[in-house]
């Protein structure tokens, strides 16, 4: 996401909790016009930002499944759409 700064990820499967780049998962750029990119961190040590953080709490409440699009803008998640099945009421 930092390195594309705009765009979709498609199918991200997601197994306790946690991210799962499969064979079906899609990177779909955005890109802006006129594309200025941004420099990505220059060390292995930094900080999660909050959407970052927010974004595995979700994968961590979803636990096994599939997230059919994570939309990232400034290099940072922004939404998900989260296919789920009706439960019996």
């Amino acid at each position: 996401m930092t390195k594309w700064q705009f765009g979709f990820i498609r199918n991200l499967r997601v197994k306790d909790g946690q991210p799962e780049f499969g064979s079906d998962t899609r990177l779909m750029r955005d890109v802006k016009l006129p594309n200025s990119p941004k420099s990505e961190p220059n060390s292995d040590e930094f900080h999660l930002r909050k959407h970052v953080v927010d974004l595995f709490d979700q994968l961590h409440a979803i636990g096994d499944g599939v997230v059919d699009l994570l939309e990232f803008r400034n290099g940072l998640p922004a939404r998900l759409t989260i296919d789920a099945p009706l439960e019996d009421q």
